[in-house]
């Protein structure tokens, strides 16, 4: 897009600065660009990359405090036609462990990462300039594609909607399951302590030598 182009061609005028023939004594020198001279400008040459997060617990508070935000108000507004039931309700009077399921905690962190994006945009709009690439796990993969501007983002919660009921209604279907994080626990190894703890337990998700996920009955 325009701005990323913008940084780029910024970044290639400082790395090949002009030189200076007004004098002697400076033709040899190289100055930089006026754009690149402070340090200011220096500091906006870092990329940036934006990463969002996946479905989390305990996200009730936090939504409850940023309600009166303008942005996320408007986002609200837009996300209750899609989901055709007011978010914000359900986060103001439902239980903690309601909000933490599936169906309503995936389209909750969907609005949230996209209204964090917007209060970037407004609040340090250099930072968006500056950025370069995008990432995010689960539900995040959904923020990050809305924000690089494959969709807009009322399709992005009709996805993220279809995505939660469809994983809400799977996990009803085989009974109560729980998920565990195996910290340093490379695959093949999470798969023998499955086989071994029975139960219905299957490796979920595998972050190389970092870990593993599994999951089961409870």
């Amino acid at each position: 897009n325009a701005p990323m182009l913008q940084a780029i061609a910024r970044r290639r005028r400082c790395d090949s600065p002009a030189r200076d023939s007004t004098s002697s004594a400076a033709s040899s020198a190289t100055a930089l660009p006026s754009s690149c001279a402070s340090p200011c400008s220096v500091r906006s040459l870092v990329p940036i990359g934006l990463i969002f997060p996946n479905q989390m617990p305990g996200l009730q508070p936090a939504l409850a405090r940023a309600v009166d935000d303008m942005r996320v108000q408007a986002l609200l507004r837009r996300a209750n036609d899609v989901l055709e039931y007011d978010l914000e309700q359900i986060f103001a009077s439902a239980s903690a462990s309601k909000v933490d399921t599936t169906r309503y905690n995936q389209p909750a962190v969907y609005v949230a990462s996209v209204a964090a994006a917007e209060r970037l945009r407004e609040e340090n709009p250099d930072a968006l300039e500056r950025c370069q690439a995008v990432a995010g796990i689960g539900v995040g993969e959904f923020a990050a594609l809305h924000a690089a501007g494959v969709f807009d983002f009322e399709v992005g919660l009709k996805l993220v909607s279809l995505r939660a009921e469809e994983m809400h209604r799977a996990a009803l279907s085989a009974g109560a399951q729980q998920q565990v994080s195996l910290l340093g626990v490379e695959l093949e190894r999470a798969r023998a302590l499955c086989e071994e703890a029975r139960r219905g337990c299957i490796p979920a998700a595998a972050s190389g030598a970092a870990g593993a996920a599994a999951r089961g009955e409870e």
